[in-house]
């Protein structure tokens, strides 16, 4: 998922423009990054860059799919599946992070990092929990999609960065699609006190995304992303580990092969592969072009919640989920002018 750029951008995922800043600058003699779309041209690098950013994009759709089908087979809860996703994958990316450079971390780092340990478990856990409770459509358009532009306001709060035209409008777009997306979501199974709940943990996985984004703006001048991604999602999996024993005396263990699985895939391939896959992009890709091509996450999990579990809005928020993908277009759009 996207974020705005100004002046660094990152995603909803945790990448920014000065993480992607760390990695080699093209030289001069770089090529042309238009791609060529001859029959049987090799595929420049930009084109090679934006698949491989829409192939993330369409990996971290499967999470939420992923969890929701973990629900339906085991008793295992929200907290205890983000934990295992950030406990799985920040070992992994922190195996990629040992050979990236970077200064070492210092006592400068450290309310950085705690806040990103903060707001990742928070992210994790509220999005996990708004799944289970208002299914995944519902919890991914509004996680999503709202946390680029509470980017963009809290920006504007806390670093006093000058909101545009253009964000002003995106802002006003995502308002008024939450308040289609949650006034008049469409038919739930479940009863009004549960669709608040979980509406408002989307909310809330969003506003953490939000903060966490701008607490890696800290670290980014020094820090290479691959370590970025592995200190969020260590600090995260440290974090939201220990919520989850002291709210339910331990770490709950997926009772059957298929949860097992299922476990391990949401922290392999739709965390800590997406992540490295976005990020060998970005090196590649233009950031305007990735931020729209990371569309596919939210209009993809869409997509395949109602294909499999037959989920579907009503049309007043159909409409709400178009004007929030339309703000983070919006966003994502602006530095072209």
């Amino acid at each position: 998922m996207m974020g705005h750029r100004s002046p660094t951008h990152t995603d909803a995922h945790g990448t920014s423009d000065a993480d992607t800043a760390s990695a080699p600058a093209p030289s001069p003699s770089t090529p042309d990054p238009t791609p060529d779309t001859t029959p049987g041209a090799t595929p420049t690098p930009a084109l090679t860059g934006l698949l491989l950013v829409a192939l993330a994009a369409l990996l971290w759709s499967t999470a939420g799919i992923a969890s929701r089908v973990l629900f339906d087979l085991s008793d295992i809860d929200p907290l205890t599946v983000g934990a295992w996703r950030l406990v799985l994958a920040a070992p992994l990316v922190g195996l990629l992070a040992l050979r990236r450079p970077g200064a070492p971390l210092d006592r400068r780092d450290l309310g950085a990092l705690l806040v990103l340990g903060l707001t990742q478990a928070g992210y994790q856990g509220l999005y996990f929990g708004a799944v289970a409770r208002v299914g995944v459509a519902l919890a991914t358009l509004l996680a999503l999609c709202a946390a680029p532009v509470l980017v963009a306001l809290l920006a504007r709060l806390v670093l006093g960065e000058r909101l545009g035209p253009r964000t002003l409008a995106a802002v006003v777009l995502a308002v008024a699609g939450a308040v289609l997306l949650v006034g008049f979501p469409g038919p739930l199974e479940a009863d009004g006190a549960t669709v608040v709940l979980g509406l408002a943990m989307a909310g809330g996985s969003a506003l953490s995304y939000a903060v966490f984004t701008l607490a890696s703006r800290r670290l980014a001048p020094r820090h290479h992303p691959f370590r970025l991604v592995a200190l969020g999602f260590g600090a995260g999996a440290v974090v939201l580990a220990a919520v989850t024993v002291a709210v339910n005396g331990g770490l709950a263990l997926p009772t059957s092969a298929p949860a097992w699985g299922l476990v391990l895939y949401m922290g392999v391939v739709p965390t800590a592969l997406a992540y490295v896959v976005f990020l060998w992009g970005m090196r590649r890709a233009s950031a305007t072009g990735s931020a729209v091509v990371v569309l596919l996450e939210p209009l993809s999990a869409t997509l395949l919640a109602w294909m499999l579990f037959g989920e579907r809005l009503g049309p007043l928020g159909a409409a709400g989920g178009a004007l929030l993908l339309s703000a983070v277009l919006v966003l994502a759009l602006r530095r072209r002018r």
